[in-house]
Formats: C-alpha cells, structure tokens, sequence
C-alpha cells in the first residue's frame, strides 16, 4: 500500500476527482492503492468550499460514483467499526450540514423509476445512518427522513425480509423525545376520500402510535404461512403509501409527490404481476389505482411525472387488452362495462391540454396516446350494442374532441393506426377494424389525413396482405366512400392504385375480390386529372388562384418532393 504524506495527497486529489467527474473507474483506482483507513481520511478532508467529497457527489449528483463509495463503505463495516465511526459521523454530519432534507430524499428515488435505490440495501442502510446519527438536523427533519426512508424501503419490489426499524426510530423521536423536548405527535392528513382511493386503500388507516406500531410488529413476528406473509406485504405498502402521500401533502414538496405517484404505480404493477386479468378483485384495485394516480397528476409539468403518466396510461390499456383476451365466457373475463371504460375516457378529453403545459413531450408521446386511443375506441365499438345512448354519448365526446384536435398536420391519426391494428399487434384478435374505422369517422377523423410520410389510411390498406379478408374490404370500400382519393400520392410518389396493384400482383393467379378490379379499372374524375396537371407543370395554385377547398385538392396529387 502506498504510504506517507504524499501518498495521502495523492489518495485526496484522487478521491476529489472521481467524485467531481462522476469517475468510477478513478474511485477504483484510489480502492486498489490505499487503504481503507486512507480513503475514509479522504473522506473527511474539505476543498476549498468546506465540502467533503460525499457532499461533492451529492451537490454534483454525481450519484454513479456516490454508489460506488456507499457500496464500499458498506462492504468494509464502516457503520459499524469502532476504528471507524468517528470519521464516519464526520462524513454524516458533513452531509446534513450542507445537504438540504429534501435533497438527501432526492438521492435516495434518483431521477426515473427510482429502482436503483428502492432495491438497494446498502444506500438503505446509509441513508438510515444518516438520519439516525446526524447532530444537523431538526428533531422534525429526522422524524420526516426516517419515516421517509422506512416507507421506502417497504415499497422495494425485491422485498424479502420487512423491517420497520426506521419507523421505530421515528416514532420514538416523536413520542419518547430526550432532554424533555416536546412530544411531536403525528399529525394525518384530513381529506375526504375519492371512491378510487377508497377502492385502492379500503379502511386502512396509518399508525399513529407507539401501542399500533407494536402490534405492527406483533402481527409481523407472528406469521405462520406464504398466504400470511404476502396479505401482510399488502398491508405494508399500503401503510408505505400513506406515510409517503402524507409527507409529500404536508411538506408540499413537488419531488415526494411524484415519488407518491411512483409509489402508486409499482403498487398497480404489482397486482397486474399477480392476477388473471378481471374486471373485479384486485383487478378493480388496479384500474383504481391508476384512476389516482390520474386524478393527482394536474399541475405538475416535469418529465419525471410525464414518465409516470405514461406508465399509467400504458398499465390500464395493457390490462384491459388483456382482459378482453380471456374467452367471452371466462370468469375471468367479466364485463367491460361503461364504468371501467370511463377511467381512461375522461383522461383523454383533456390530453391536448396536457401535453401543452408539459416539459419534455415529444412527436413519439403524441404517437403513443394515438395508439391508446386507437385501443380504447375499438373497445368503445365493440362494448357499444351494451350501452345505453348516453352512456354511448358520454364516451364518444371525449373522443371525438381527441380525434379533431389531438393530431397535428402530417403525423399518425387513430385512422392510420385503425387500419394496423393487428399489423402492430397493438389489440387483441377480437379486434375489428371495420367497426373501429366507423367510429373514427363518425367522431371526427379525417380519412384524409396524411402520416409523416404523407400516406393516407388508404395508402396503408391498400399494401396490407390481409386485404383480401372480408373485413379488410369492407375496410377499403368505407374509406373510398369518404371520398379518399384513389390518386393521392404520398411522398415517394406512391398512389393508393399503385400500391393496390403491388398488393394484386403478390397474389398472382389466385383469386382477386371484383371490388378491387373495378377499382384498378376505375375512370378517376375529371378534377383528379384536373388537379395531377397543374401539379405536374408546376402551375401556381396558392393564395386566391383557386378557392381554399380546391388547393388541397390539388395538393395530394403529386408527391412531397415534386411539389417541393
């Protein structure tokens, strides 16, 4: 090992720069040419700003490097040796001094799914000494952390052993304070419920003492069976959750509400994991708890609620698709019913404006609620002959304002995904592309609508090779009844009769439909010719040479590039 003032110089510069460069590999350098007892000395020397190298990491967010030192903190016993702990409380209290609460938490979820450290034993441990030992913080700030750092820790999907040693410790601050400071009593939130988090949290109310947290412990220590340990798991997430969701009201802190929503959706996912897809049950449990989490996500604009908006969305089309997978007279499968359906609808009507008042969101986001919305309109057809009229009127509003607003020019419609359903496995075999597509054009959708590569739904269809199916046919037939044009062209010059041809071809001397002959045949009318020549000889057609509802016309009979 290297020795001597220099060498604990060197050991310095190292550790400053590994944590001001987020360098795990300078971090691994400094554990294989010191000693424990040199880095830990490291540990505690300040810069020129006071701060020790922990308290680089963090105010950095250098959390790659962070990891890398609480893990080798952990394998040594630094929390615990003798020889050790006064330098460790050196680095703790450091820590609190310059880091605020709120951004010690900050660390602990990270940035996205907040698995890293939810899973991680050894940032757990660490941050718990944290709080425990620090002589910085408030008598509140600790209650708060530990609580905190208990729920988290119990929402860890790789749970195996619960403890609540955090919540003890937190509880004693509160109720058993030393040097006669005063009791500081847990304070619950007071709101009135919503039906979903009735559903979600049924009766469950939060402890609150000392006495109920001893039969916590009681119930804990008397488990007997797999069934008893996994209700008893339930029930403390779902005690998890309350302490989160009060301490993110009552802090009003924007990072604990998202870690909250977080929360809320591993606890949804988790029951997906568990069940066969039904309607009821904790079926009902998962729709209602992606129900809250929607319900909670107005005025936070970040990425990382975005995240989990998307998650939602993403968890609730997934589970019903599923559920509709189960056969019709499953008891699995129950009924979709106007109620369930409504959970996403009313979150659709409002969507444009969501994706407005959002950082981050981009054309793949947009393409993404295209194609939930496509799901949910093909369900909406196909519970349709249950409804009542107002009901059918309640859920086709919400829709019909997506469809007429949501898509910009040039960009993936619902009518483009329609016709791909199954081509994009993005719905189950039930699906049925001729009803769907009816919908969509009686709400709203324009068939003639151009993707970013300026295809019409007719162009798609037309090189489908399912088209020779009935339903498909039928498809292609209500499209050109909308009054698409069999002439368009997309931007490679492609038309919709000279994809169909293509498509004919590929089917040699098997049969072909009449329909689609006819249509190989068809005389086009005299304004497509019309509108093809000013194209093709580059005749002005903006502005007032030829009225507004002409000018489009006109513009989908040539492609991009030669108009361009």
């Amino acid at each position: 090992m290297a020795s001597s003032l220099q060498s604990s110089e060197e050991c310095n510069r190292l550790v400053f720069e590994a944590v001001n460069e987020n360098s795990t590999s300078k971090f691994a350098l400094a554990k294989s040419t010191y000693s424990v007892i040199q880095i830990l000395t490291s540990l505690i020397q300040r810069n020129d700003n006071g701060e020790t190298p922990l308290v680089v990491a963090m105010k950095k967010k250098s959390f790659s490097v962070m990891d890398e030192l609480i893990l080798w903190m952990s394998a040594n016993n630094v929390y615990s040796k003798e020889d050790f702990k006064s330098m460790f409380l050196i680095i703790i209290n450091d820590i609190a001094h310059h880091i605020p609460l709120k951004e010690l938490i900050e660390y602990f979820i990270k940035d996205s799914f907040c698995s890293d450290n939810l899973d991680n034993e050894h940032c757990f441990q660490f941050i718990g000494q944290v709080f425990i030992n620090s002589t910085s913080m408030s008598r509140q700030e600790k209650i708060i952390a530990l609580e905190m750092c208990g729920a988290i820790n119990l929402l860890s999907e790789n749970l195996k052993f619960p403890e609540i040693f955090c919540w003890k410790e937190a509880m004693t601050l509160c109720y058993l304070p030393q040097d006669r400071d005063t009791l500081l009593p847990k304070k619950l939130d007071v709101h009135v419920p919503s039906e979903a988090f009735s559903v979600v949290f049924g009766s469950a109310v939060e402890v609150i003492s000392m006495e109920e947290l001893g039969l916590l412990q009681h119930d804990m220590d008397s488990l007997n069976s797999l069934l008893d340990y996994q209700m008893f798991i339930r029930r403390l997430k779902i005690q998890a959750l309350l302490v989160i969701r009060r301490i993110s009201v009552q802090a009003n802190l924007e990072h604990l509400h998202w870690l909250y929503l977080e929360s809320l959706l591993r606890f949804g996912c988790s029951h997906f994991d568990q069940i066969a897809p039904s309607f009821s049950g904790d079926g009902k449990i998962l729709m209602n708890t992606c129900q809250l989490i929607l319900e909670q996500m107005d005025g936070f604009a970040s990425r990382k609620f975005s995240n989990v908006f998307f998650k939602t969305f993403q968890l609730i089309t997934h589970f019903f698709v599923m559920t509709v997978l189960n056969p019709p007279n499953s008891p699995e499968r129950g009924e979709l019913s106007y109620t369930n359906l409504m959970i996403p609808t009313k979150f659709i009507a409002s969507i444009n404006d969501y994706f407005d008042s959002r950082d981050g969101c981009d054309d793949e986001d947009r393409r993404r609620f295209v194609a939930y919305a496509c799901v949910y309109l093909f369900l909406l057809s196909y519970i349709s002959p249950r409804l009542t009229n107002e009901e059918k009127q309640k859920l086709e509003e919400p829709y019909s304002h997506f469809i007429r607003n949501f898509s910009p020019e040039r960009t993936t419609t619902v009518l483009h995904l329609a016709v791909l359903g199954r081509e994009r496995n993005l719905v189950t075999e039930n699906y049925e592309v001729l009803q769907t597509l009816q919908l969509m054009l009686k709400l709203g959708a324009d068939p003639k609508a151009i993707d970013e590569k300026g295809r019409t739904p007719l162009h798609l269809l037309a090189g489908l090779k399912r088209l020779h199916l009935e339903e498909y046919i039928l498809a292609f037939k209500e499209l050109v009844n909308a009054e698409c044009h069999l002439d368009s062209a997309a931007d490679d010059g492609e038309t919709v009769l000279s994809i169909l041809k293509k498509t004919l071809m590929r089917y040699g001397d098997d049969y072909v439909h009449p329909y689609f002959v006819s249509l190989i045949n068809t005389v086009l009318p005299l304004s497509c010719y019309a509108a093809r020549v000013i194209r093709r000889h580059g005749i002005p057609f903006d502005e007032d040479r030829i009225p507004v509802h002409l000018q489009s016309l006109v513009a989908c009979h040539s492609a991009k590039d030669f108009a361009d």
